[in-house]
């Protein structure tokens, strides 16, 4: 979509967002909070990129609006179902989402036998009793790419332009996902506890769950930065240094804590029996 003025990547798009409403509603309403920023941000880059070759950019604002509009009615009948089946359901109150909404530590926070655990990373003691539903952490590394990413990718006027615009719309989408469902306990606000109260989002509990769309972005972010490490004339030092501290995280990440003892395989049968 970033290199290309064709429309049908948007239609693309468009589709695959409405098929993910249909097998799975519950990701499909997360998947709005980044697939429109992503789409957003895509046909800006798209925009900047073909007006900067001295071409037309050829999706017209009433072809997206055609292409929009037709995806909208697609799902009518989802929606239709949806909301006649909710009618009798209790919707969650604002305390209940306030517990399952995503803190900092969240995306840090992982299951005791891991090493990073050992770190000290813990929850608010207010969400201790749902600590399960706050497992969001997928390690440092995608942190720590995001942030050598913007010093050679953003701020490099030589990178790549279809790699630096993929990994500027991930980023940006990801924060923004993060910045709409962050709940920060000091002033008791989210800007997500005003954004549940749209009909159809207000049947979410666990919010949490938006971790496994953001993955999917992060995973796009590595990658695209990976690439770049690949492809760009980068300083041999800077490259092999990068490349050492990746590895260094990535061994640290999947290291278990010692501290802790594994099931044997006769327990995991007796905890099923």
């Amino acid at each position: 979509l970033v290199e290309s003025s064709e429309i049908k990547y948007i239609i693309i798009i468009m589709l695959s967002f409405i098929y993910q409403l249909y097998i799975s509603i519950y990701a499909g309403f997360f998947l709005m909070f980044c697939g429109a920023s992503f789409i957003f941000f895509s046909i800006l880059f798209m925009k900047k990129s073909i007006q900067a070759g001295g071409r037309r950019f050829s999706p017209s604002i009433f072809s997206i609006s055609i292409t929009f509009i037709g995806g909208l009615i697609l799902i009518i009948p989802l929606f239709k179902i949806y909301f006649n089946n909710i009618s009798g359901i209790e919707l969650p109150q604002r305390d209940e989402i306030r517990l399952m909404l995503p803190r900092v530590q969240s995306y840090f926070y992982t299951h005791n036998l891991s090493f990073i655990n050992s770190f000290g990373i813990s929850l608010p003691a207010n969400v201790n009793q749902n600590q399960y539903l706050h497992l969001m952490s997928i390690g440092f590394l995608p942190y720590f790419i995001i942030l050598i990413g913007y010093i050679f990718l953003i701020k490099k006027v030589n990178a790549f332009a279809a790699i630096r615009a993929l990994f500027i719309c991930t980023t940006a989408s990801f924060i923004i996902s993060v910045v709409m469902t962050l709940y920060v306990d000091t002033i008791d606000f989210s800007p997500y506890l005003y954004i549940s109260k749209i009909p159809g989002l207000s049947t979410l509990r666990v919010v949490t769950r938006i971790i496994l769309i953001q993955t999917f972005l992060l995973a796009l972010t590595t990658a695209s930065f990976i690439t770049a490490v690949q492809k760009l004339p980068f300083n041999k030092i800077i490259t092999l240094s990068i490349c050492i501290i990746i590895l260094v995280l990535t061994i640290i990440e999947n290291l278990s804590n010692s501290n802790i003892g594994s099931y044997s395989k006769q327990s995991d049968i007796n905890m099923i029996d």
